[in-house]
């Protein structure tokens, strides 16, 4: 490969690949304006859908509520900067104080809306200190116990009516009709200001809190293919928490999109719905992806999804061939990128290489690594994934010791995983650096290498391989698995399958164990710091 390569769409200079990048523009203060005008042109307008219940809410209902929601913001005097909550489910009000805090100018800060126990709320309000804290009712109790524990003049909102304190329902109708009539949103000072605190995955601790600005909110807009979304039916797994929920529901207003609703999250369901509704693009992340092959009810009629966009994990080559056969008549659009930066690397269906990630995208560059050396890797060498990019987030907020040691002093996003790329610019995500085995310090075991070849073996339905502390072998790889119902799979067998299929030192010396369930964090991903102790208690029976 020449030292320099370039396309229309992406350039390739000592080590680093750039995609094109967009020439500065206006000031992007109109990200407000662009929702509500986009909403008030199509009044009627379907833009979401209740999954389970039917009930449609039209673009002139949406902004309605979303206005009075603003409105009241103005009333209770939050200003620029000021940080405003929300900790809910999936449901027709979800959005409503997301676009009032963007037609308003403040930070939202959405939860984690499960296992909210008061540890966890007490960490996400030192975190944003919301001004209001939008919430479901039966969480309301907890929620308001550690504010006042903490001594805060946080307001409650409930969704529901409710009781005590003040419900959606209530301040919404408290603004009189002239005021939404003639409602202008509120102009951002500057785009680079924070416009929404982004929890991570928390997959080592508590979630840590990506700070982002108004210009990466607009950026959303355009994070999945116009032709996936504009005018059709979209359905996604994500709670408001996530990237994919805050992009597709700004995404959807802006392309004209109907969202239906899932409120379980249940594969089984979306899979009604999608029947249902003929969904045309669904959202998904690697691990919902992998439940639906793995599913054993097949009965539901999915031919209508024509695009489905997935990412989230390192994709198994089995289950990257396996979804062209589920969905047969959709283009598979394969998604990587993280919560700090957004996705950089996007697969369209004209791939043919099974678990790659695609190419940079435009605004980002992206090269790798050596850990170790902090050398530039060529072409199929192998190490840590770097991003770069004008929307790379600020912070995380108020911890700049995390900050600093995930983003260098040239701005790179240090990802933390490990991978390496091709002569044509593809590239593959092979693991966590963090995850990786260090079997007798010398001997590294990737863990998606042991993960893939005991997914083979016929019954298990998942499979993880963690490091398991060793006093003469410093670490051991140790598989942790659940078995499809119907199957009687052992531990022995699965050492012996690995041991038939890949070299010595990956060899499951620290064992199997077979679970139930295996445990997940709030984003869907195996909880490896969880397997990680149970490794741990283990090497210390």
């Amino acid at each position: 490969m020449s030292e320099k390569k370039v396309q229309d769409d992406f350039k390739y200079d000592s080590g680093v690949w750039t995609g094109c990048i967009d020439p500065p523009g206006d000031s992007r203060r109109t990200l407000g304006r662009i929702l509500l005008s986009c909403m008030r042109n199509r009044p009627e307008h379907v833009g979401q859908i209740d999954g389970d219940t039917g009930e449609e809410d039209t673009y002139a209902s949406m902004s309605d509520r979303a206005v009075r929601c603003a409105l009241w913001f103005n009333k209770q005097n939050l200003k620029s900067r000021d940080c405003i909550a929300i900790c809910t489910d999936n449901h027709l009000n979800t959005v409503v104080p997301v676009l009032a805090a963007i037609f308003t100018g403040i930070i939202f800060h959405p939860w984690w809306d499960m296992n909210l126990d008061q540890d966890t709320v007490r960490h996400f309000l030192k975190l944003g200190e919301p001004k209001v804290v939008f919430i479901d009712e039966e969480i309301s109790e907890v929620v308001e116990k550690v504010i006042d524990d903490l001594g805060m003049e946080t307001k409650i909102v409930t969704f529901q009516d409710a009781p005590r304190g003040n419900s959606l329902q209530a301040i919404l109708k408290e603004q009189e009709l002239e005021e939404v009539e003639r409602f202008d949103c509120t102009d951002i000072e500057d785009a680079n200001q924070p416009g929404i605190f982004m929890c991570t995955s928390g997959s080592t601790g508590y979630p840590k809190c990506v700070v982002q600005s108004y210009n990466w909110l607009e950026k959303c807009l355009d994070i999945f293919p116009e032709e996936s979304t504009s005018d059709n039916t979209i359905l996604w797994f994500s709670k408001i928490s996530w990237t994919a929920a805050v992009a597709g529901n700004l995404g959807a207003i802006r392309h004209s999109a109907t969202v239906i609703l899932n409120k379980s999250g249940t594969v089984n369901a979306a899979c009604a719905i999608t029947e249902k509704y003929k969904i045309k693009c669904m959202v998904m992340t690697t691990a919902i992806a992998s439940e639906l092959f793995r599913r054993e009810e097949r009965s539901h009629d999915l031919s209508s999804v024509k695009y489905v966009i997935y990412g989230g994990s390192t994709v198994t080559e089995n289950l990257d061939s396996s979804l062209r056969t589920l969905f047969p008549n959709a283009c598979l659009v394969l998604a990587y990128g993280a919560t700090e930066v957004g996705i950089c690397l996007r697969r369209r269906e004209s791939s043919k290489k099974f678990g790659s990630s695609g190419r940079v995208q435009k605004n980002f560059q992206i090269k790798v690594v050596d850990p170790e050396t902090g050398r530039t890797c060529g072409k199929n060498e192998r190490g840590e994934i770097r991003v770069r990019a004008p929307n790379v987030m600020f912070h995380y907020h108020k911890d700049p010791e995390s900050t600093q040691k995930v983003v260098d002093s040239d701005g790179w996003y240090c990802s933390g995983d490990f991978g390496y790329y091709d002569a044509d610019g593809d590239f593959f995500i092979i693991d966590r650096l963090g995850d990786v085995i260090k079997y007798k310090i010398i001997l590294p075991v990737v863990p998606s290498v042991v993960e893939n070849v005991i997914l083979k073996y016929p019954g298990v339905s998942d499979a993880a391989v963690v490091a398991k502390p060793d006093a003469l072998d410093v670490e051991q790889p140790m598989a942790f698995v659940t078995i499809n119902a119907g199957y009687n799979v052992t531990e022995t067998a699965i050492i012996k399958f690995v041991e038939d299929h890949l070299p010595d030192h990956m060899k499951l010396r620290g064992g199997v164990k077979i679970l139930e369930k295996m445990p997940r964090v709030h984003s869907g991903k195996i909880s490896r710091k969880c397997l990680r102790e149970m490794a741990k208690a283990f090497a210390e029976l």
